[in-house]
């Protein structure tokens, strides 16, 4: 139905050259640093519109969003984390060192409404660099910080969040795992190594699996 096509000439394209230009812009260390303050801004932006223009969807998540679903919110704002730590501790001036501290709690905070587990994990990741591997702040500072954000959690998750969490103590019993579900990962993977298997060189076609 064309669906392959339409895709290569109507999106893919674009984010190939994006990605040229920025590869052929980058001259120095001080070029990739104003990109990464360019992706803050714009993930701080995001996480505002997230928080005030989303909504909470009957599954206990947020929903609303225009281009993205709970998990691809929660990685991207997960993703901007380090960098709000980076231009808190290192920023050159006032006005980044105070994107960087008020970014990082929305960042927190719309993490947890998106109820994604894989965020989830992406924070701890960061909370343990952060608490053991910043060397540039000190040890008390990085616990209160940590403290007061799993306190955060705690008041923002509400009791469907910390049910949702609860599940990666019990994988075997999840939709995605139990194979109970056509649409839970293991039989989206098995489906996806089937058409791999019988179709190898072409496949099913891009975009034509969603």
């Amino acid at each position: 139905d064309g669906a392959s096509f339409r895709f290569l000439t109507g999106d893919l394209w674009k984010n190939l050259l994006l990605l040229i230009v920025l590869a052929g812009a980058v001259r120095s260390f001080e070029d990739i640093r104003g990109f990464c303050l360019a992706m803050l801004g714009g993930g701080f932006m995001f996480a505002l519109y997230a928080y005030f223009m989303g909504h909470i969807g009957w599954d206990g998540r947020l929903a609303g969003m225009p281009y993205y679903d709970a998990n691809d919110v929660g990685m991207i704002l997960v993703g901007m984390m380090p960098l709000s730590l980076y231009f808190l501790t290192r920023g050159k001036n006032i006005q980044e060192k105070a994107m960087a501290l008020l970014s990082l709690p929305f960042f927190l905070q719309v993490t947890i409404l998106t109820g994604s587990r894989g965020a989830f994990l992406g924070m701890i990741a960061v909370g343990l660099y952060f608490l053991f591997g910043f060397g540039s702040i000190r040890w008390s500072t990085r616990l209160i910080a940590v403290v007061a954000a799993v306190l955060l959690m705690v008041a923002v998750g509400s009791e469907q969040y910390w049910e949702t969490i609860n599940t990666l103590l019990h994988p075997k019993d999840d939709y995605n795992w139990s194979g109970q579900s056509e649409t839970g990962r293991m039989e989206v993977w098995k489906r996806g190594m089937g058409y791999m298997l019988s179709h190898p060189l072409t496949g099913v076609g891009v975009y034509a699996f969603p």
